[in-house]
């Protein structure tokens, strides 16, 4: 009764389905009707949207996750958006790449202090919270037998009393285990063992040549870039960014801000419509991916026959070679007897210093193990020790030898090649 009504009121009369003279009235009387019944649908529009990253690959491989560890450094990095964007250029400063410094975290102070032991363990203490600043004093004193360290704490100023009793003197273990239990300390620090023994004793050394220990800035150093740009099309989706150096060993960060922060210096990725970066993070006006490189510890430098100033007077000790490493931590362990085992980094086996006689052939090498290797978990160095003066370890009063130092196996020398005349 509705639809009559309404072609009543259109002047709409109904009529044979075979007269053709009105067919066409009806068909347009049909066509009104349908605008007026049916309601019209908001015309689809098309959102702007900025850039949104769909993965970063290092030197072709798998995609980068948050806390992936490494054990490849990557020369370059690819980073992928979605294909319908084309990435501007000019705001290609808002891709950074930072390292901790070794210290394992980021924004955060840090310290790093062997507390007396003359290098045989280094003890990492970090700020749990960004901008402070924290100052550690130490101090020993009898505390009895089998008492660990004490440790109280007025502001920023944080106490610690190590126990220098003569049975029971305090461990870094037990230091660092007091430092992050107590109600003191843990709240704004923590510590850990970087390196070394953590059995060795402290608190027989007078504190003050390394107290009080500061922690109060961060190690966070910006990754250099070498080569950063836009891909061409139809890969101007793509931002891929070479690093100017070779990656060390530690922790690393990369970001992409999606804000403008003149103050900081921080420029927001926008695409080619001036659109800022959309987080997938929808809490987040950055993106932000954490991962480590392990590459294992690397010499940098060796030093034969060192020289030391020794009050005032110069040294030269003609027994030793000092072998520095990167900052990568070397393992230190000893067996039952005190000895170090066949891992250890103190394990004389791992170096050897061979007389090259000047020739190219290995068949005449002499090669010479130390009688002692130190490791220095501060430094990251192994001092080695040899059973005389280098320039005359041989016995042949030859200064003039060349020597070459292998570091790291305990590979024996290769078997001398055998000739073998072939008959006819």
């Amino acid at each position: 009764m509705a639809i009559r009504r309404n072609r009543e009121r259109l002047g709409v009369k109904r009529t044979s389905g075979n007269d053709d003279s009105k067919s066409s009235p009806r068909r347009e009387s049909r066509r009104r009707l349908r605008q007026h019944l049916l309601e019209k649908l908001e015309p689809r529009q098309l959102l702007a949207a900025g850039p949104r990253l769909i993965g970063v690959q290092p030197n072709n491989s798998e995609l980068l996750s948050n806390g992936d560890v490494r054990n490849v450094a990557p020369r370059e990095l690819v980073f992928r958006f979605q294909e319908d964007q084309v990435i501007d250029a000019s705001t290609l400063s808002a891709i950074r790449v930072t390292r901790s410094g070794h210290d394992g975290s980021f924004s955060v102070a840090s310290a790093e202090s062997d507390f007396g032991s003359n290098g045989q363990v280094a003890i990492r203490l970090t700020a749990k919270q960004i901008g402070e600043n924290l100052s550690i004093a130490v101090s020993r004193a009898n505390l009895g037998n089998g008492v660990l360290p004490t440790i109280t704490r007025s502001g920023s100023a944080v106490s610690v009393v190590l126990n220098s009793n003569a049975t029971t003197p305090t461990t870094a273990q037990q230091l660092v285990k007091a430092l992050n239990e107590s109600g003191a300390s843990s709240p704004v620090l923590t510590a850990r063992i970087a390196g070394g023994v953590a059995t060795t004793v402290l608190g027989t050394i007078n504190p003050n040549a390394y107290s009080p220990i500061a922690v109060n800035g961060t190690n966070d150093l910006n990754v250099p870039t070498g080569h950063i740009s836009v891909g061409s099309a139809p890969k101007q989706n793509e931002v891929t960014l070479r690093f100017a150096d070779n990656l060390p060993d530690d922790f690393y960060r990369v970001q992409i801000f999606g804000f403008d922060d003149a103050a900081s210096g921080i420029v927001g990725l926008r695409n080619s419509f001036g659109d800022l970066l959309t987080p997938n993070d929808s809490r987040s006006r950055q993106e932000s991916i954490d991962f480590r490189l392990d590459l294992g510890p690397q010499v940098v430098a060796v030093v034969p026959q060192p020289v030391y100033r020794v009050d005032g007077i110069l040294i030269q000790q003609r027994d030793t070679v000092v072998v520095y490493f990167d900052n990568d931590k070397l393992l230190v362990e000893n067996d039952a007897t005190g000895k170090p085992t066949r891992r250890s980094a103190e394990n004389v086996d791992f170096y050897q210093l061979i007389l090259t006689k000047e020739t190219v052939r290995n068949t005449d090498d002499v090669v010479f193990k130390p009688v002692s290797a130190k490791y220095n978990a501060l430094a990251n160095t192994v001092t080695l020790k040899f059973a005389s003066d280098i320039d005359v370890l041989d016995g042949s009063g030859n200064a003039s030898n060349t020597w070459r130092l292998r570091v790291g196996t305990r590979e024996s020398m290769p078997i001398a090649p055998i000739a073998s005349e072939a008959s006819a």
